[in-house]
């Protein structure tokens, strides 16, 4: 997931507070050719369940999903979110 570009440009516009960023070093994530502004306190729902939710940015999304994807296959109903996508 490359959503560290869209957050960049959220924060800059954002009119007033204090942000606070960390990101680890990823390569191979390609950008998207438009900015995006993402709004603040909404995500984006990566599969919808009802027994857990799995929160997952960055770098940890794939593995995430990985995951959730293993547990569905042994019953379990896991929502994905990732609350910069």
């Amino acid at each position: 997931m490359n959503e560290l570009q869209h957050m960049l440009r959220g924060y800059w516009l954002r009119p007033s507070g204090v942000v606070a960023l960390s990101a680890g070093q990823r390569s191979g994530v390609s950008l998207d050719g438009e900015l995006k502004t993402l709004e603040i306190g909404k995500g984006e729902v990566l599969r919808e369940g009802s027994d857990l939710a799995v929160i997952a940015i960055g770098s940890t999304v794939y593995p995430a999903l990985a995951a959730v994807k293993r547990l569905s296959e042994e019953g379990f109903n896991i929502k994905s979110l990732c609350p910069f996508c």
